[in-house]
């Protein structure tokens, strides 16, 4: 991707060491004018390989939503520029019931905590905050009854946490941008190969998106994405706020279910 002569800004991404955080990663290794960290990975050696492949300025491994981690103090302290929060604890690891709430807790306890942390730091420049809130595995896995419901709902209470700190976020000069994506092929998808499956099954969950606004009809997703094809569409987004200061009103809710959806005019013109 050609990213321009751009001046000097900054990035944090969470959740860099596989799926779209890697493909985001990878989308600014070449920018000279973009310092990049990356923050949190539980998986330390998958981290540390995005952090060579991509010549970032550093990586911080550890448990991002651990409020002792070293990556949860150093996020919730950033002044980077843009962050861009795409990790995610899978609540379907947890056979036990009752790890689950606990978790989807400790998630939703993270992003309000973040949005707090932002709000409180006064910028001389504005700010990014880019939140990936993937649906992927809720079908990637087929969740069992038990975990299905509480994963749900902690996609809906993110939806409605971010909605309501939006106008806040504004007041404070932090621009924000909610990306809904559709089915993803990650590693989480590798027992799916049948992707006419997978696309009935997100469709499914789609029907729950009715109440983001501009998508009350639901999630209609035409094909599994790559990682890749999520990545350089938030790049693009990026870019467009390195270069103007702000984003399109059509990315601050951006539902990504086939690749019409992926394509913002204004978003075309900045390289």
């Amino acid at each position: 991707m050609e990213s321009g002569n751009l001046a000097a800004h900054s990035i944090e991404i969470t959740g860099a060491g596989s799926g779209v955080g890697k493909a985001l990663a990878m989308q600014f290794k070449d920018n000279k004018g973009v310092s990049m960290r990356l923050i949190g990975g539980r998986r330390k050696d998958e981290l540390q390989r995005t952090h060579q492949e991509t010549n970032a300025c550093g990586h911080s491994a550890g448990d991002i939503f651990d409020p002792t981690s070293e990556p949860y103090n150093r996020i919730m302290f950033s002044c980077a520029d843009v962050i861009a929060h795409i990790a995610a604890i899978n609540l379907d690891t947890h056979e036990d019931q009752s790890q689950r709430d606990p978790l989807r807790v400790q998630q939703n306890t993270f992003l309000e905590r973040l949005i707090e942390g932002m709000k409180s730091f006064t910028p001389s420049n504005p700010r990014l905050l880019l939140v990936v809130n993937s649906v992927t595995a809720f079908f990637a896995r087929e969740l069992p009854k038990a975990a299905a419901l509480p994963y749900m709902r902690m996609k809906m209470e993110q939806a409605d946490i971010l909605s309501a700190a939006r106008v806040d976020l504004d007041a404070a000069g932090i621009q924000l941008s909610v990306v809904y994506p559709g089915a993803i092929r990650t590693e989480m998808m590798k027992h799916l190969p049948d992707d006419d499956k997978a696309v009935r099954m997100a469709n499914m969950f789609g029907s729950r998106l009715k109440r983001v606004p501009g998508r009350e009809a639901g999630l209609v997703q035409d094909h599994i994405f790559q990682p890749q094809e999520i990545a350089e569409a938030l790049a693009k987004l990026v870019n467009y706020f390195f270069v103007n200061g702000t984003i399109p009103e059509s990315s601050k809710d951006w539902i990504m279910a086939n690749h019409a959806d992926m394509v913002l005019p204004e978003l075309e013109a900045v390289r």
